[in-house]
């Protein structure tokens, strides 16, 4: 296996394309008829059924749309990236590293008892320890 397989962009069907965007469509025409009391389910099936239809048989009327989604997601994707991998830095490395260095302000030092302690070797007596 080659190194540059593992980069290079997979193509998706354009059957499964019209599924996912008839699938996507139902279900924010659903959202709107239930949450917000605007839209038309019945509407809404049409528009599933005929995208469906679309995707299912006459597949190659949805390769402009499918190119223009891509397009669109593509540019989302580049602005959405770094903001995400900022995020994720933030709330994983910095803000832990601050609550440390907090908690260690704030925590107390233990005195250790056996500092200032001068023990000889030779008079500690293993035999009579039990």
């Amino acid at each position: 296996m080659n190194k540059n397989d593992h980069f290079k962009k997979k193509n998706f069907s354009i059957k499964r394309f019209g599924v996912e965007l008839s699938i996507f469509i139902f279900l924010v025409l659903c959202i709107l008829f239930f949450f917000k009391n605007t839209g038309n389910l019945f509407f809404g099936l049409i528009i599933f059924l005929a995208y469906t239809i679309l995707g299912l048989f006459f597949n190659q009327l949805l390769v402009p749309i499918q190119f223009l989604f891509n397009k669109i997601f593509y540019l989302i994707s580049k602005i959405t990236n770094p903001m995400l991998l900022f995020f994720v830095y933030i709330l994983g490395i910095f803000l832990p590293g601050i609550l440390y260095k907090i908690y260690a302000l704030f925590k107390k030092k233990k005195q250790i008892k056996w500092t200032n302690c001068n023990i000889d070797v030779k008079s500690i007596d293993l035999d009579n320890q039990f």
